[in-house]
């Protein structure tokens, strides 16, 4: 990680200080012209850094995607999907590489993808696209059958790779009680929660890669919300659901847990959405012991 410009001035000063034969450069004013030579010099040495830094990142990220058969990769992958009903988007091996002859982002359908290691050797693919409201859907019949053969000519021999798509589990937060500061609306940061949490539940499938839901994550998303002054998380109670399973069923996250479909949304059920279960009290009640 590069340093700083004063970072790096104060180790040239440290070694120049350190050094007998340069004992007598012991001006303290910055405009002095040796300590100019020591800021030009740090300058020059602050911009080397940062561009190794860049070309450090860009070689990590070719890297990642160079090499195949890893989750990441996979998932990178499923997403780089193309579908048209109307015209069949056919793979080709190009180069030693299995892609589209003509790269069309527009027809990129799938926006959540998580990939997941099987106990019997088959991966497992679970893959969502966008309702056109901002929200995830399954992926239709003939879809996901274009997905499947998609999936078997980019896969490894010998790794057999398997594909649901299906609805969103539900994601429920309840019991829990959140202080906010009495400047605020409670009603704006209840919103902001909403929104924060939804944006999180979107990145575990689309930045992310295993569709898991951490539980101290969505703690420490609620707590960072302007305006939020503290959580009651010690009984805080975060269950996530299949579709299939009515409300209020599911099960409670205790630590992380994997979404059944891949990916999830805010419960949506009447009487168990965040509005209903979450309780937002000014700060001159939280307890004090």
């Amino acid at each position: 990680m590069a340093r700083t410009v004063d970072e790096i001035q104060t180790e040239i000063i440290n070694a120049i200080q350190a050094d007998p034969t340069l004992a007598g450069l012991t001006s303290t004013s910055a405009v002095a012209f040796w300590r100019l030579i020591t800021r030009v010099v740090a300058g020059a040495l602050e911009s080397e850094e940062q561009i190794n830094d860049l070309f450090k990142a860009e070689l990590e990220q070719i890297a990642r995607e160079a090499i195949p058969g890893t989750a990441e990769w996979l998932q990178k992958r499923v997403l780089e999907f193309q579908y048209d009903a109307l015209n069949p988007q056919v793979t080709q091996v190009i180069d030693g590489r299995v892609t589209y002859p003509t790269i069309d982002e527009s027809l990129r359908i799938i926006t959540a993808a998580a990939v997941k290691e099987q106990a019997n050797g088959r991966v497992l693919v679970k893959a969502a696209k966008d309702d056109g409201a901002g929200g995830l859907e399954p992926l239709s019949t003939l879809e996901k059958d274009a997905l499947d053969g998609y999936l078997s000519r980019i896969g490894f021999v010998g790794i057999p790779i398997d594909s649901i798509s299906q609805q969103p589990d539900r994601l429920r937060v309840s019991n829990s009680n959140v202080y906010y500061k009495k400047e605020y609306d409670p009603a704006a940061i209840l919103l902001d929660i909403e929104e924060a949490l939804n944006q999180y539940l979107n990145d575990i499938s689309s930045v992310n890669f295993n569709g898991v839901v951490v539980l101290s994550e969505i703690i420490d998303i609620i707590q960072a919300i302007d305006g939020v002054a503290d959580v009651k998380s010690f009984f805080f109670l975060t269950v996530i659901r299949p579709f299939s399973t009515p409300a209020p069923g599911g099960t409670a996250i205790t630590i992380q847990k994997e979404a059944e479909a891949g990916y999830a949304i805010l419960e949506d059920t009447p009487g168990y959405t965040l509005a209903d279960t979450l309780t937002l009290l000014p700060e001159d009640q939280i307890p004090n012991g």
